[in-house]
């Protein structure tokens, strides 16, 4: 009988150790060939640069390189469709804005959903903040409200896009203090940036490219949209500390993140997660994002899935709420 139970214990601990060659050898082999990776902005912008910065830090690490392609278009949802179709055997990759997979596809309809892209890592956030003319009479973000109040659907501001986080955050706002302000969105940070300037809009709401004509002396920073406040204007506030509480990470981030076609091992997962991690200390990489005005920032592929599938619920409950429309 014990002859007969030491048997099958060396017969299971054999079809084990069969099994487990294979993972075992095809993790310590990858990469054996160039990794493709897709970017979802076109060259130049913010996306693209930091994107190749984030490669140069970690090929290093690497035996092998990473070709990249940009597949722009449809505010990033055309290049991860494309990635969402790929083999997923770790040469596959896209870097993305969060939105494009958490966000949008709340607003229509698209070839792939948020399960068709496993995360690899989250490399940056983009922070957002309210501006105004540095000549305007506002210099609190509380006095802009005050006006706001007074002056029932007078007040114009400008943003990025519609259905976006400012332009949501700033609606519920809104509905929070009881007033009504008027959106004006644009396509690009620059042309809701250049009416604020040319005096088209009472204030805008986008991400941090207006700093530049902040320290020119051209515009004022009310706010901080984000969960923490800038290293280049610490005594600015975040809506948060306002009060905004509700204005919580699920609702405001934007983030730039590697991901991979849904069916990914996980070994790979974890080889390109730390590779990439070790990219983010590369002194290029920081720099880079210091000089767009991002911030970098880490989460990893184990925490990301719930992390991402938190904020498209919280997204979809808003497009219901506050009748989202896409742009």
């Amino acid at each position: 009988m014990k002859n007969i139970r030491r048997t099958l214990v060396v017969l299971v601990l054999t079809i084990s150790l069969i099994f487990s060659i294979p993972i075992f050898s095809f993790a310590q082999t990858y990469p054996s060939k160039p990794i493709h990776m897709i970017i979802t902005f076109p060259p130049g912008g913010s996306v693209d640069p930091s994107t190749r910065a984030l490669v140069e830090g970690a090929k290093k690490f690497l035996d092998q390189p990473i070709i990249i392609d940009n597949k722009a278009g449809g505010g990033g949802t055309v290049g991860i469709a494309e990635a969402a179709k790929q083999k997923p055997d770790g040469y596959d990759i896209v870097s993305f804005v969060v939105s494009g997979l958490t966000r949008v596809p709340h607003l229509r309809p698209l070839p792939y959903k948020l399960e068709d892209i496993v995360p690899i890592m989250q490399f940056a956030q983009v922070p957002s903040g309210v501006a105004v003319q540095a000549s305007s009479p506002w210099k609190t973000f509380k006095e802009l409200v005050d006006h706001a109040r007074k002056n029932p659907k007078k007040v114009k501001f400008s943003t990025q896009g519609v259905s976006i986080p400012q332009d949501v955050s700033m609606e519920l706002i809104a509905r929070k203090e009881g007033i009504s302000w008027i959106l004006v969105p644009y396509k690009g940070t620059a042309p809701a940036i250049t009416a604020l300037l040319g005096g088209h809009v009472d204030f805008t709401c986008v991400s941090t490219d207006f700093i530049p004509h902040v320290k020119a002396g051209k515009l004022r920073v009310l706010a901080i949209l984000d969960q923490k406040r800038l290293d280049d204007f610490p005594e600015i506030p975040t809506l948060g500390e306002l009060g905004y509480d509700f204005l919580n990470e699920y609702i405001t981030d934007v983030g730039f993140f590697i991901g991979a076609p849904k069916g990914t091992p996980p070994a790979i997962l974890e080889k390109l997660d730390d590779v990439f991690h070790k990219g983010m200390q590369d002194p290029i990489f920081v720099q880079t994002l210091k000089n767009m005005q991002l911030r970098p920032f880490y989460r990893g592929h184990k925490e990301l899935p719930a992390f991402l599938k938190k904020m498209s619920d919280e997204f979809g409950r808003l497009v219901k709420e506050l009748d989202l429309k896409a742009e």
